[in-house]
């Protein structure tokens, strides 16, 4: 954060929403007073919804107060890019007593007015600006949802057939292999569909057999290969609703 940028956002008159958008930049912005927040970012801090705050950017923009650039990693978008277009010698800056012209350090120059103003690199040539990679941000961790799923299929399974089997990891896996493998036939709800499906069908066809009922167990309606068989007598099958 730069208190110079925040200080400067604050001192600038603007409308309430203006200002407000303008000061969270500038509590993101670094020295050189550029910053790139996240859309999801920006509005936790403002309490705006999205609509809202890309007006408030885009009016700031028309007033000259910050300009924005896309950035791209891997050809795909990341969050925008924001320069405050704080005034010539207002931040970062030292007085012309402090600093001469002759003795000036390479990232600065003198302003018109004679104060040395900071200069900064482009920052689509800078390394520390480039994006990091985006491809996952937003995808959900299959690892967690394959768990989740098991653990709410086990759970049905041990409700409809009376057992009591516990969550352990080889049970939890032997479900999340035919949840893994029925994906590839389609999405993951449906998989998860079938193997409720299942539970269903195999209690109550095999719960009313004392000799089938003690083959109900994990290990035998989803074991590879068996699970297959059982899910293809589906289609000519009604199952209750789980």
């Amino acid at each position: 954060m730069s208190v110079e940028a925040t200080k400067w956002a604050w001192d600038t008159s603007l409308k309430p929403t203006l200002k407000l958008v303008l000061v969270a930049l500038a509590d993101h912005a670094n020295t050189f007073g550029i910053c790139w927040p996240s859309k999801k970012s920006m509005m936790s801090k403002t309490s705006l919804g999205s609509t809202a705050l890309s007006n408030a950017v885009q009016e700031l923009i028309k007033l000259g107060l910050i300009e924005r650039e896309k950035r791209y990693f891997n050809g795909k978008r990341c969050s925008n890019l924001y320069r405050l277009k704080i005034e010539l010698g207002t931040f970062n800056v030292r007085t012309p007593s402090e600093r001469t012209d002759s003795v000036r350090t390479s990232n600065e120059t003198l302003g018109t007015s004679g104060v040395p103003i900071v200069l900064y690199k482009e920052p689509s040539l800078n390394p520390q600006y480039k994006c990091k990679p985006v491809e996952n941000l937003h995808k959900p961790n299959k690892r967690k949802l394959y768990k989740k799923y098991a653990l709410e299929i086990l759970a049905l399974f041990n409700k409809k057939a009376h057992k009591g089997f516990k969550p352990t990891d080889a049970n939890l896996k032997i479900i999340t292999d035919r949840l893994k493998e029925f994906e590839k036939f389609g999405d993951l709800e449906s998989s998860v569909k079938a193997c409720r499906q299942v539970v269903v069908k195999m209690s109550r066809d095999w719960g009313e057999d004392e000799k089938m009922r003690g083959y109900l167990r994990p290990k035998t309606i989803f074991g590879k290969g068996n699970f297959s068989q059982y899910e293809g007598e589906l289609g000519c099958t009604t199952v209750e609703k789980t």
